[in-house]
């Protein structure tokens, strides 16, 4: 935190004549000394300006220790100490985001990412259906600053020059607030689309089709399809809240249950679609039952498909579970409070979420969530239901 006096706006003594105070996401409200002593190591009376949060120190420790994270380690803490050690040299490219605001002139949720030394503001983030005017979702870029030229923040817009720019942070800010994590995590190489389920809370409480839109990166070859399969709970996975009910600082979405055995209570299909226009086209399908419920592999199971399908880079596809609104078996919503979001194959790009009323309804809807999120909240987001094998690389 910056200083707590000081004027809300404009540049205080204070805080070096930066702009802003405490709470805000001026550098005034950001920008504070952090003094770090490591002897033999770091040299003294030296000043480093790379860019550091408190959240990297996790990261840091963890490499001066020799420790390598793992991906549901500190998803959102940077390595710093190759810049301090003066291995790297140069602005720090990765991207911070800071979210604490309050107040005018912009909206409650407003956040902040900083790249280097570029600085967007955008509107929505992480306001509650309560504050009034919130944008929850949105990416929205209100203000931009090159902190090299201009570090008192002067202005309040986006000068013409840099339009392009902050349309790209604010993409960038998107798929991180969304997909749930800041840092490379560097995930193995797998045959699945999910490589972990994460901990979102499960759901039970919708007819029709959920599911994702997703593609394969450009730079990835065509992948076989082996297998489609669905998630699987433990029968004691519960919800820890009503699936639309505002998440609080006394609840929890925790991780499922260890124990209580696993089984399909109900009937699912799972398909797997071409996104065409002018409209879907279905590549395959499989019944899960029962009594056929495929091999239990994780967190999912899975069943084999008649003939391969190939997927190739570049075409979007989506994966689509049908249910009923308490038949037994839940999904993991998308929208986690306070746990892990899901991890895909790296090799997959997570386009958003997808909910089909009927199987024949040709333009799907937002899986429905709060009531005041933005459109943008269900890009890159995937619910934990329908996923797919394929063939191992030889």
């Amino acid at each position: 935190n910056g200083p707590n006096v000081g004027d809300n706006l404009g540049p205080n003594p204070e805080s070096g004549g930066l702009r802003g105070k405490k709470a805000k996401i001026w550098e005034g409200g950001i920008r504070v000394p952090f003094i770090a002593a490591l002897p033999g190591k770091l040299q003294g009376g030296t000043t480093n300006d790379s860019t550091f949060s408190l959240t990297d120190l996790y990261a840091t420790l963890a490499s001066l220790l020799g420790h390598e994270l793992s991906p549901t380690q500190a998803q959102d803490s940077h390595d710093s100490l190759p810049y301090w050690l003066g291995v790297r040299t140069g602005p720090d490219e990765r991207t911070r985001v800071f979210f604490c605001h309050l107040g005018p002139p912009f909206l409650n949720d407003t956040l902040a990412m900083v790249q280097g030394n570029r600085k967007l503001l955008v509107d929505g983030g992480l306001a509650l259906p309560s504050i009034h005017g919130g944008q929850r979702g949105a990416a929205t870029p209100r203000a931009y600053y090159d902190l090299q030229k201009n570090p008192y923040e002067r202005g309040e817009d986006i000068p013409p020059q840099h339009a392009g720019t902050a349309r790209k942070m604010a993409r960038q800010l998107l798929e991180i607030h969304n997909r749930g994590h800041a840092r490379d995590l560097n995930l193995p190489d797998a045959d699945t689309l999910i490589l972990n389920e994460g901990w979102h809370n499960p759901r039970n409480d919708i007819d029709g089709e959920i599911g994702y839109a997703f593609t394969l990166r450009p730079e990835t070859q065509p992948k076989q399809v082996t297998h489609l399969g669905m998630w699987d709970s433990h029968h004691r996975d519960r919800p820890v809240r009503p699936a639309r009910a505002i998440p609080d600082e006394h609840g929890s979405d925790r991780p499922g249950q260890t124990k209580g055995g696993r089984g399909l209570t109900a009937q699912h299909t799972v398909r797997l679609l071409r996104l065409d226009k002018p409209g879907p086209s279905e590549l395959a399908r499989i019944q899960f039952t029962p009594s056929q419920a495929g091999q239990l592999d994780g967190a999912f199971r899975y069943r084999p498909l008649d003939k391969p399908i190939t997927l190739q880079p570049g075409t979007h596809y989506a994966l689509l579970l049908a249910g009923k609104a308490g038949d037994g078996d839940p999904f993991r919503d998308f929208a986690a409070f306070d746990g892990l979001s899901p991890l895909p194959n790296p090799d997959y790009t997570i386009l958003r979420s997808l909910l089909l009323r009927k199987a024949d309804t040709a333009t799907p809807e937002p899986i429905p969530s709060f009531s005041d999120l933005a459109p943008a909240y269900h890009q890159f987001r995937l619910p934990v239901g329908p996923t797919l094998r394929t063939a191992k690389k030889p």
